[in-house]
Parts: structure tokens; sequence; C-alpha cells
């Protein structure tokens, strides 16, 4: 593997379809795929520099499933 494929690997990009997240790295490979409302709840649970200290990504719910995170997170 030389650096530009470790450095795309490293790269993580959040794709929410509905109830579901997938993550793809660098590469567009499927890396983790997680529940929206869960991943929600984590995102409305600690700060933006937390979570991307956790999750390697940004993200935030989209549609109605910001509400149901936030509500999920007890934040309603």
């Amino acid at each position: 593997m030389n650096i530009d494929d470790f450095i795309k690997n490293g790269i993580k990009r959040p794709v929410q379809k509905e109830d579901k997240v997938y993550v793809y790295n660098g590469n567009d490979k499927l890396t983790n795929i997680y529940s929206t409302i869960e991943l929600g709840r984590e995102f409305f649970s600690m700060s933006n520099d937390a979570f991307h200290r956790i999750y390697g990504f940004n993200f935030v719910p989209k549609g109605r499933w910001f509400e149901l995170s936030k509500r999920a997170a007890g934040k309603l």
C-alpha cells in the first residue's frame, strides 16, 4: 500500500439513507453501517469535536431523523 492509499483509507465519508448511515473511506469502500437514530443520539450527546475524535467524521442527522435523534438524546 502506498502513502496515497493509506491516506485515502483514513478518510471517512458518511452517507445517510433513511434509518442507516453508511460510512465509506476515501477509496469508496464501505467501512461501517450505523443506525441513524443511534448515531444522531451520540451527536446530540457530545460536542462536535468529541464526536469526530470517536467516529472520525462529522455528522448531523437529516430530515425527520434530526428530531427523532434529538428526542432519543433527551434534548426535546
